[in-house]
């Protein structure tokens, strides 16, 4: 589990047992490799923010046509939020999906074929990395 303002690597067990230079060395790589799919979630996210602030502003003028002269708090309330705070949050869920997504991708690739153990951080040798747990070796792609 995350807090939202802690680091998204440490949502990861396995990335537990390295330093927060090495964590961010790994979320740029798997950003770098997977920039695509990180264009598409953020077009998305802008999207879908420009909608919750039109949908905000909405509130905040029906109120007003309702009521001329005056807000009801409750309305201004739902207005505010909406435009503002909304979509900075969903921005940062959205970009938080992405990345915990992405990682465990990548974590999920780094398993042991016979055991599914994980093999991050493991050191490979030419042929593979040797498994700990059953001593299978898994072929390294890069």
């Amino acid at each position: 589990m995350r807090l939202p303002m802690s680091k998204v690597y440490r949502a990861f067990p396995e990335l537990d047992r390295f330093d927060d230079a090495a964590c961010r060395a790994f979320v740029a790589d798997v950003s770098r490799r997977h920039w695509w799919s990180a264009l598409r979630t953020a077009i998305f996210s802008v999207i879908v923010a420009v909608l919750l602030a039109l949908g905000g502003l909405f509130v905040i003028v029906s109120e007003m046509s309702q009521r001329p002269n005056t807000l009801t708090q409750v309305g201004e309330l739902i207005g505010l939020v909406a435009v503002f705070v909304g979509p900075i949050v969903f921005g940062m869920a959205m970009r938080d999906w992405w990345l915990r997504r992405r990682l465990q991708e990548r974590i999920d690739a780094s398993r042991c074929f016979a055991c599914n153990y994980s093999l991050v951080g493991m050191p490979a040798a030419a042929e593979g990395v040797c498994c700990p747990e059953c001593g299978a070796v898994t072929p390294v792609d890069g």
